[in-house]
C-alpha cells in the first residue's frame, strides 16, 4: 500500500518527468531529494504503480510528459516560413522556454526574459532579411 506522499510523489513524477522536483513537491524536505527521489524510482511497488497510471494515461489517449516534450521539440526544430519565405521564430521561441520550464532549467539562476524576445521578435516577423539587417543594425 502506497502512502499519499509516495502517490503525489508518482503524480508530479509522471507530470515533470523529474523524480527530483516531484520528490520536493509530493513534501520530501531537506538536501538530500535526488537521494529520496532515486530511492522512491527503485521501490518495486512505485515502480508499478508508475507504469500503471502511464498505462491508463496512455489508454485514454492523455498526453504526458515525454510526449509533450516531443511535441514541443517538433516545433522547436520546424523551420516554419510565412508567405514570403520569412521564418517565423516566435513558436519556436515559446517552444524553448517551455521545454526549459518543463525540465527545470529556470530555476537554476538563468533568466531569461522571453516576453522582451518575442517582442523583438514580433517586430522583425515579415520583414524581409535586408529591413531586419538594417532594423537590427540602426542606432538605438
Amino acid at each position: 500500500m502506497l502512502t499519499l506522499r509516495q502517490e503525489k510523489f508518482i503524480i508530479e513524477y509522471i507530470k515533470t518527468n523529474n523524480a527530483t522536483k516531484a520528490a520536493g513537491i509530493a513534501g520530501y524536505k531537506g538536501r538530500q531529494l535526488r537521494k529520496y527521489a532515486s530511492e522512491l524510482l527503485a521501490k518495486p511497488d512505485i515502480a508499478r504503480r508508475i507504469e500503471e497510471v502511464r498505462s491508463q494515461i496512455d489508454t485514454q489517449g492523455i498526453a504526458d510528459s515525454t510526449e509533450i516534450q516531443r511535441e514541443l521539440t517538433t516545433i522547436l526544430r520546424d523551420k516554419v516560413n510565412n508567405e514570403r519565405g520569412i521564418p517565423i521564430i516566435t513558436p519556436r521561441i515559446q517552444a524553448a522556454a517551455e521545454l526549459n520550464r518543463m525540465r527545470g532549467l529556470t530555476d537554476k539562476g538563468i533568466t531569461i526574459n522571453y516576453a522582451q524576445i518575442l517582442n523583438v521578435l514580433d517586430s522583425l516577423e515579415g520583414l524581409t532579411p535586408e529591413e531586419v539587417e538594417r532594423k537590427l543594425n540602426a542606432p538605438e
